[in-house]
């Protein structure tokens, strides 16, 4: 019996996404760094003492650079995450090239 392949339109996404470019796991993981921040800010106003403005800020900025870190390209369909992770795995690749260099006489 044949198979039949499903084609998927290339500006259709796969996840479910509560806007272009952004899925319901990536506000997720947004919504855990911003929990997260709002304890580190409250730990470092209660023991170096912090001004609260500057606690509010710090949980707004770091909820915002989450959401500018996962956020996908709907081009490319790649986030600034992801490119990063490429480029280290690159990194840690082999580098090894095996060369046989000809001296010059």
């Amino acid at each position: 019996m044949r198979e039949r392949t499903l084609y998927v339109p290339s500006d259709v996404s796969l996840r479910n996404e509560v806007w272009p470019g952004f899925s319901v796991k990536d506000a997720i993981i947004s919504l855990g760094v911003s929990i997260v921040s709002i304890g580190l800010f409250a730990v470092l106003s209660a023991v170096f003492g912090l001004p609260l403005l500057a606690c509010v800020l710090g949980v707004l900025l770091s909820g915002v650079a989450a959401v500018g870190l996962l956020s996908r390209m709907p081009e490319i369909n790649r986030s600034i995450l992801d490119q990063i992770a490429i480029v280290l795995a690159f990194e840690r690749s082999q580098k090894d090239y095996y060369y046989v260099y000809r001296r010059k006489v």
